[in-house]
Order: structure tokens, then C-alpha cells, then sequence
């Protein structure tokens, strides 16, 4: 199975005159499949371009009919590719997922993913043409936001993969120590050079015709190369002796052919400027369209030189294309291009100067034994790139993706980290760029593991919020004035009364009904911490005379007054009884234990929102606590009061709680008159 990088569709291939190159290795490795499945984005038309490609084993398509955003796309890709491969008639028992390229690879890792989960052994291959993410940071900068996502999806990519192919060693090199690769993972496949690129002693070759072929991007620095070719004559004439030292005066003849012709193939957004560059140097281009890739390897023989004067390349396939030519190249000495040309050897290697790379076609151009030297040596050093040779290298790159099938995923993550520029922008922009991380991470899983992410990151994320909201509270957390809960229980309590707080916590509620309802208050809670903080509260407060705090397991210990009394007006539950097994049992025992006029009580609502239903649905932990050992709907609440043989004389619901006044058999009582009206009844309208 062949995943298309990001934004490329059999169309384009074509239409870039690439397309029959491309696919012959597809072709002769067609011999060791039974299907070759194409996953594009490209939409109405691919599969009629896959039609006509020769192989010796059926081609299926995957195409982006619908035009669904990529993330979109990923998964429908994903579905398809299970039901052709996984489900469809012959139904395979391994597989191999490969990319050509380093960006786009959610999609071959989301495909690989799915096909292991139906049982094929699904091998995944990352090959890279070029250091891509080294690519972006040499365009945008290497501290653009660019080159941080760029590295970010190849080192996932790569990670994921259980073979990572580069083209070259130093690429490979790079690779491994970027992203942590055991060399063992990773494999060389150099880019090939067809069986058609070769010398033919049969065509004659036009004198003084310098070839470039490629994109009229900045990449490329063809305006180099156009400055360069304009200054041949002066440097030929030995007016620019100084730009060469290695040249004698005598050496440098005027060119039998004067200005060398130049003829520039291929398109792209800088072809205008190119134009009116040339004819402002009074030299005469001759722009082509990118061409079918037989008639570029026609031309490559018939030229004099071949040179590119590129910032950067990978491994370039047209300079390898016509050193295979035996045609006499020039480049300059950028990454890539110094890389596979051995400067005097199989061609000349520059400096990135017009004066310099004008020397290098000068020296080419006069010098034709030389030259044609220079280009026997360089047909010759293209044999490790001839199309057997690599295909090789690629079945036996593919074997080991099926050997190593799921090894190649990543050792469980440690701490997720953000760049430390986060600290320095603000909140919107900081948070923006954690949100496209978060996106950018779901979207490369399936359905089904994409929405139990989603739903299970909820909760830490909360708790990243609640903790916060304390540390910047002062340590008291701002929901007991937001909410204003405190007031459903001092409202309830008259003066006087005395109160028995069950998991009081550090009496953040105990202290309120102490001080607003006048009433004494005898707090127990099984936390030491908790209980250590409330009562230095009360210390600090002078509280004392009226406000008691105990240490006590809840479920155990029964609770007495500060002068042994076993009897209690309220008992107060906030929060406390969704933390509590065998509730039923215990809330009839402290209906027994302390005999309440009522015992009011604060829970959680199970029914707060869609999502808490949605997580329940799927599976995934629900509780806002993982301590809590349930929580409520206002049924399930009713029931639980039911069965330990209490009522509920009134219930609210406000944010996303459960507050009840209970009615204690023996002990019923009306709502004080001065409750609150800011608390609704369940059903109430206000």
C-alpha cells in the first residue's frame, strides 16, 4: 500500500511529467504483491490515470472523492483500506504501508494502525527523498513555527516506522541521532536512475548547450545560474582572469560557440522574473515545460554540460540522471549536490558565486577530452544507482518492514513537551498553539481511539485548571465563593444548633456554618492533612468554643460532641457521600447514631452534561473523580435515599450538583423561612 504525501495525487505526478518514473519501481515490485493499493488525495480521475499503469498485479485506488479535509479524508482512507485489504476477496495476511515522502504521515500511520487492529502484519516504511524537515528550516528559518511542526510529524512518522529509508547516509545519519533511530531501523535506498539514462555514442551532443531541469522556485537558484552563464564570454576572453586563478591567461580562449546556450526545463512562480533576468544580462533562455521524462533523459544526452546551482538538495535525481548520461555536470557546492559529484572527478563542484560557477562552465565547456572524461568517470559512479541495483535494496527494505512489523512504534511517552517560547507569549497564542498539538496528535488515530483520547484528556486537563485555581487563590479554592455553596447549608441551620460535619476536609464549610448560622459545629475527617489545616484554622481563627475539629474514619467511628454528646440537630454531607461504599448502610446509621432533624447532603451529578454520558458510552472513566465510587442522576439519588429509609424533603440541582434536604422518619421539618431563593428545587421554576 502506497500512502501519497500531502497534497500530491497520481494527477500531479503527471501533469509534472513524473508519473511513468515514479511508478516503474511500483512496477517491478508489482511482481512480489498481489495488490498495489494507491491512497491519493487527488479526487474524480485517479482511478482512471491507476488504470493505465502497467503492473503485474491489480491496482486499487483510494481517492479523495468527497474532498474531505485531510483529517477527515485519514480516517475514511483508513476504512477503505481495511475493507480492501483486511475484508475484501483474497483477504491478505500482511501487508506493507509506505510513503514516499516525510510530511503527510499521519495518514500511513493511521492505515497501518487499522490494519493491524484487523489482524494483517502490516509493516510501515518511512521513506524520506530528501532531510524534509531540514528542507522547511532552511526555507522558513530554524526557529519558525514551520520548522517546529515539520520536525514534530517526521519525528512521529519516523518513530512510528519500523523502517525509516533515506537516500543518502548523511540524511540517515541525521535521522537516527534527530529521533532516536537504532541503526538497525533504518536502511539506504538511494534514488535510482533508469535503465534509459545512459551514454549513447550515437547522439551527438550540442556544443556549448548548458542544461538545468527542475522548479523555478528559490531553491533552485536559477538566477545564479542565469547571472553565471551571462558572464562566460568575458571570462573566456581572460578579462575575469582573477575569478580562477587555476586558469592560465593562455588557457582562456574565447569559446569557439560564444554565449552558451541555455535551455532551462521546467515551471514554476519565479519563471517571469527569470525571463526579464536573462534579457536584462542580454542573454537568450530557452524556457521549456516540464517534459515526459523520456525526452528530458533525450535532452540530457545532447547537451554539453548539465548544471545545477541549487542552496540545497537531497539527493538530486536529475544530476544523478545525467552523470548516468555520461553528460559532464556542474553544481555548486551546496548540501546535496557536493554530496554526489566528486569535484574534477566525475564533474566540477563551485562556490554559490556567479564568477565561480561561470569558471566551472567555462573550464567544461573548452575543455572536451577533459569533460568528456569527466563524464565517462560519472556514467560509471552511477552504477550504484542503477534501477536493479536500488530495487534490491527496496524488496529488501520491505522484507524488513514485514519482519520488524510493530516494533517500530515508540517506547511509552514520558512528560509532553512545550516549547519554552510558550512562557514568553500570552495566553491566547500559548493555548492556540497547545490546541493545534492536541489536534495535530488526534487526528492521526482512528475513530474509535481519537474520541477515547479526547474524552480521557478531559479530566487531567481539568485538573491542571482545579489546580491552578487553588495555587492562585491562595490555597482556597475559588468554586466556595463562586458557587456560593456554603449558603444551601447555613441557610438550613439555625442558631445554636449543633452541627456534626462528616469528611469535614479543612472546614471551609464547618467554619462558614459557624460563623453565619451561630451554629457549634464538630467537624471528622480521616485525613490527616486536612485535619491538621482545619484545626490550625480554628486555632488561628479563635473558633474554639465553637467549632470542634476530630480525626475519624467516617465509616467507622462514631462522632461525639465537645461534651460527649451522642445526639446531632443536622449532619452534614458535602461531597462527601459519593466517596463512600455501602452508602445505604451508612446513611441509616447516622440517621441512627446521631438522630438528625435532617441531614443534608451535597453530591455530584452523573447527568451535568452531554459529555460525562458520551465517556460512559464509549467506555471511558466518566467520574469528574476517580476516588468518587458513584455519581448521581436525581432517580439513582432518590433510590439511594430511599433504601436507607430517608426522604427527600427538597432537591436542587446547580451547578452540575445534587443538594438535598433529607426528611429523618420521627423528625420531619418544613424549610426554614429564611432559605435563600437563589436555590431552585428540582423542577422548580424561578
Amino acid at each position: 500500500m502506497v500512502t501519497l504525501c500531502s497534497g500530491v495525487s497520481l494527477g500531479v505526478l503527471r501533469s509534472c511529467g513524473i508519473l511513468e518514473r515514479e511508478w516503474s519501481l511500483y512496477e517491478r515490485l508489482s511482481a512480489h504483491y498481489g495488490r498495489i493499493v494507491l491512497v491519493t488525495e487527488g479526487g474524480e480521475g485517479e482511478r482512471a490515470i491507476a488504470a493505465g499503469l502497467p503492473s503485474r498485479c491489480p491496482v486499487g485506488v483510494i481517492e479523495n472523492t468527497h474532498n474531505l479535509e485531510r483529517p477527515a479524508f485519514t480516517v475514511e482512507a483508513a476504512q477503505r483500506a481495511c475493507a480492501l485489504v483486511a475484508d475484501g476477496p483474497g483477504k491478505a495476511t500482511s501487508a506493507v504501508v509506505r510513503i514516499d515522502q516525510m510530511w503527510g504521515g499521519d495518514l500511513a500511520v493511521t492505515v497501518c494502525r487499522a490494519l493491524r487492529e484487523r489482524g494483517v502484519r502490516t509493516g510501515l516504511i518511512a521513506r524520506g527523498g530528501y532531510p524534509w524537515s531540514r528542507f522547511v528550516a532552511w526555507e522558513a528559518g530554524a526557529d519558525s513555527q514551520r520548522a517546529a511542526e515539520a520536525a514534530a510529524e517526521e519525528g512521529d512518522l519516523c518513530r512510528a516506522a519500523d523502517v525509516v529509508v533515506g537516500t543518502t547516509e548523511t540524511m540517515l545519519d541525521d535521522l537516527r541521532w534527530r529521533y532516536g533511530l537504532a541503526p538497525e531501523r533504518t536502511r539506504l535506498v538511494p534514488n535510482f536512475v533508469p535503465d534509459a539514462a545512459r551514454p549513447d555514442d550515437t547522439i551527438k551532443r550540442e556544443a556549448g548547450r548548458v542544461l538545468f531541469a527542475g522548479r523555478l522556485v528559490g531553491q533552485k537558484r536559477v538566477d545564479l545560474l542565469i547571472d553565471a552563464v551571462a558572464l562566460v564570454p568575458s571570462l573566456a576572453r581572460g578579462a575575469r582572469q582573477d575569478l580562477d586563478p587555476s586558469l592560465a591567461r593562455g588557457a582562456l580562449r574565447k569559446l569557439p560557440h560564444g554565449v552558451p546556450a541555455l535551455t532551462i526545463v521546467g515551471g514554476g512562480e519565479l519563471e517571469r522574473g527569470l525571463r526579464a533576468r536573462a534579457k536584462d544580462r542580454g542573454i537568450e533562455v530557452e524556457f521549456l515545460p516540464r517534459l515526459p521524462h523520456g525526452e528530458l533523459l533525450g535532452r540530457m544526452q545532447r547537451c554539453a554540460v548539465y548544471a545545477q546551482t541549487s542552496a540545497y538538495e537531497g539527493h538530486p535525481k536529475t544530476v544523478l540522471e545525467a552523470m548516468a548520461c555520461g553528460t559532464p555536470v556542474v553544481v555548486t557546492n551546496g548540501p546535496g549536490l557536493g554530496d554526489v559529484v566528486d569535484n574534477g572527478v566525475t564533474g566540477i563542484v563551485t562556490a554559490s558565486t556567479p564568477e565561480a560557477v561561470a569558471a566551472g562552465l567555462v573550464r567544461m565547456l573548452r575543455a572536451g577530452d577533459e569533460a568528456a572524461a569527466m563524464g565517462q568517470a560519472a556514467a560509471e559512479s552511477a552504477s550504484e544507482f542503477r534501477f536493479d541495483t536500488v530495487v534490491e535494496r527496496e524488496i529488501a527494505a520491505h522484507g524488513l518492514a514485514i519482519e520488524r512489523a510493530g516494533k517500530g512504534t515508540a517506547p511509552s511517552p514520558g512528560v509532553v513537551r512545550w516549547g519554552p517560547e510558550l512562557l514568553e507569549t500570552d495566553a491566547e497564542t500559548a493555548a492556540a498553539a497547545w490546541a493545534r498539538s492536541l489536534h495535530g496528535y488526534a487526528r492521526r488515530l482512528p475513530d474509535t481511539e481519537r474520541a477515547r483520547f479526547c474524552a480521557t484528556v478531559e479530566k487531567p486537563v481539568y485538573d491542571v485548571i482545579d489546580r491552578a485555581a487553588i495555587e492562585t487563590a491562595g490555597g482556597v479554592h475559588p468554586k466556595h465563593h463562586l458557587m456560593r455553596y456554603h449558603d444551601f447549608f447555613v441557610d438550613r441551620i439555625r442558631p445554636g444548633e449543633r452541627v456534626l460535619d462528616l469528611g469535614c476536609g479543612y472546614g471551609a464549610v464547618a467554619r462558614s456554618i459557624v460563623e453565619h448560622a451561630g451554629a457549634h459545629v464538630t467537624g471528622m475527617d480521616f485525613s490527616a492533612e486536612n485535619v491538621g489545616l482545619a484545626q490550625a484554622m480554628v486555632k488561628r481563627e479563635g473558633l474554639g468554643d465553637r467549632l470542634r475539629i476530630v480525626s475519624g474514619d467516617i465509616t467507622q467511628d462514631r462522632a461525639f460532641g465537645a461534651h460527649g454528646e451522642e445526639h446531632f440537630d443536622v449532619v452534614v454531607l458535602s461531597n462527601v457521600l459519593e466517596h463512600l461504599a455501602d452508602r445505604e448502610r451508612l446513611l441509616a446509621l447516622y440517621a441512627t447514631w446521631y438522630t438528625p432533624r435532617t441531614i443534608l447532603i451535597r453530591v455530584p451529578a452523573f447527568d451535568r452534561d452531554w459529555v460525562t454520558a458520551w465517556k460512559e458510552e464509549l467506555g471511558v472513566d466518566s467520574r469528574s473523580d476517580p476516588t468518587h465510587e458513584t455519581e448521581y442522576t436525581e432517580e439513582s439519588l432518590r433510590n439511594e435515599l430511599k433504601a436507607a429509609g430517608l426522604g427527600a424533603a427538597e432537591m436542587i440541582v446547580r451547578w452540575g450538583e445534587y443538594w438535598v434536604q433529607t426528611s429523618v422518619p420521627g423528625a420531619f421539618e418544613t424549610k426554614p423561612a429564611h432559605v435563600a431563593d437563589s436555590w431552585v428545587p428540582v423542577g422548580a421554576t424561578r
